[in-house]
C-alpha cells in the first residue's frame, strides 16, 4: 500500500467492529449506507436479474424482493443462488423461496399466489 491507500471496512454490524479497528486514526472516515429506497431496490433488481440471465421482466421477483429489509447485498446474493439452482433443473419458484429463506422471513409471502400468470411458474 502507498501512503495514499486506506483500507475499506464494510461491516453489516458496525457496533461489532473491534474498538482497535474503529479508534481516530484508522479509519479516516465513516459513510452508514442504508436501504435502498423502492425505487433503487427495483433498477438493483432489474440489474441483477439481466446480469445473471433471469427474465428482467418477471414480477415474481420484485414481488419477492422489493421489500423494506432487502439490502442491494441481499438481492445479488439471492439472485445468484437462483440462476445457479435453475441451471440444475431447480423450478424457478422454488429457486427463488429457498433463496429467500436464506436472508428473511418469507412466512408472510404467498408463494402459490405470486407465481400465477408470470414468466418461470
Amino acid at each position: 500500500m502507498s501512503g495514499d491507500d486506506r483500507p475499506v471496512s464494510l461491516p453489516f454490524a458496525p457496533e461489532r467492529l473491534d474498538a482497535a479497528i474503529t479508534r481516530p486514526g484508522r479509519l479516516g472516515i465513516s459513510v452508514k449506507l442504508g436501504e435502498p429506497s423502492p425505487a433503487l431496490r427495483r433498477r438493483i433488481i432489474s440489474h441483477y436479474l439481466a446480469s445473471l440471465g433471469l427474465d428482467p421482466t418477471d414480477q415474481v421477483y420484485f414481488q419477492a424482493l422489493d421489500r423494506k429489509g432487502v439490502l442491494g447485498c441481499h438481492i445479488y446474493s439471492i439472485l445468484h443462488q437462483v440462476s445457479v439452482e435453475m441451471k440444475l433443473g431447480a423450478p424457478s419458484y422454488v429457486a427463488l423461496q429457498q433463496a429467500c429463506e436464506s436472508y428473511f422471513d418469507v412466512s408472510n409471502i404467498n408463494w402459490s399466489v405470486l407465481g400465477k400468470g408470470t414468466v418461470g411458474f
